[in-house]
């Protein structure tokens, strides 16, 4: 279950960033930072990724590591996620 659990909340960012990168507006009208946004959004894909791949090869070992990558990445999905509402 951890492993659906972990990899659903990567293809969610990848989703997200799609969602921002291929909007019929330019980023810049999206946010005054559009580079901070890239940022933003490479660090959530990457930063859902890790722990996604980290329990598919040993979940007992990284459970613990994975868990707190996740929660620390909420911060920026939380960003993003207000860009979004916002544009």
């Amino acid at each position: 279950l951890h492993h659906v659990e972990f990899w659903s909340t990567f293809f969610y960012a990848c989703v997200e960033a799609f969602a921002l990168i291929y909007t019929p507006r330019a980023i810049s009208s999206i946010s005054g930072r559009p580079t901070l946004l890239k940022v933003l959004l490479f660090f959530d894909v990457v930063a859902t990724f890790c722990p996604a791949v980290l329990v598919t090869l040993n979940l007992e070992e990284f459970e613990t590591i994975a868990h707190q990558i996740e929660y620390l990445n909420e911060l920026t999905m939380a960003f993003v996620n207000l860009v979004l509402l916002a544009s």
